[in-house]
């Protein structure tokens, strides 16, 4: 008999112990691991197409340039969800910016917190993203047409570096 009651006292204490225990992560609001974007797609000859596709924001991350010999941009998203965003030339760094980027329906959102110089309240807001046999690129809206028409090496693309190897090349 005491051994029913034990029995009895430990079901009846786990089922107090669960209850005072916070939901299991999963249910916290994780973002999704595929999200639904607009993807400009190249094709051969310059065309276009736009879909709508299911993307993994890790995909996305890393290190994406852009320039004119003279100036360069600098895009850096972080796996952590945060952006760093520099502009430099022969004269030095003329801008920074750093805050925090998503993926949403029309393309990569960065939400600028602090900004200096040339980018003060000012880094792309939206960017949109182009593929091409794979490779990613992000284009300011406004330089969309640009970059179709001048090819994706243009100043208007940034395009993604690849990845560096743990020595450095």
């Amino acid at each position: 008999m005491s051994r029913n009651l034990l029995m009895i006292l430990l079901l009846v204490l786990t089922g107090c112990v669960d209850s005072a225990l916070p939901p299991p992560p999963s249910s916290h609001g994780t973002t999704k691991e595929t999200i639904t974007t607009r993807i400009i797609v190249l094709q051969p000859g310059g065309k276009e197409r736009e879909e709508d596709k299911e993307l993994n924001p890790s995909l996305l991350v890393g290190e994406y340039t852009r320039g004119d010999g003279y100036v360069r941009h600098h895009i850096l998203l972080k796996k952590d969800g945060n952006f760093t965003c520099e502009v430099e030339g022969c004269r030095g760094t003329y801008g920074t910016a750093s805050g925090v980027w998503s993926v949403e329906k029309q393309g990569v959102k960065l939400v600028d917190k602090k900004s200096a110089g040339q980018l003060k309240n000012r880094p792309p807001e939206i960017l949109l993203i182009l593929c091409s046999t794979e490779k990613y690129f992000l284009v300011p809206d406004e330089h969309r047409a640009e970059c179709i028409a001048e090819g994706l090496g243009s100043n208007y693309c940034f395009e993604k570096q690849p990845k560096l190897r743990s020595d450095g090349r």
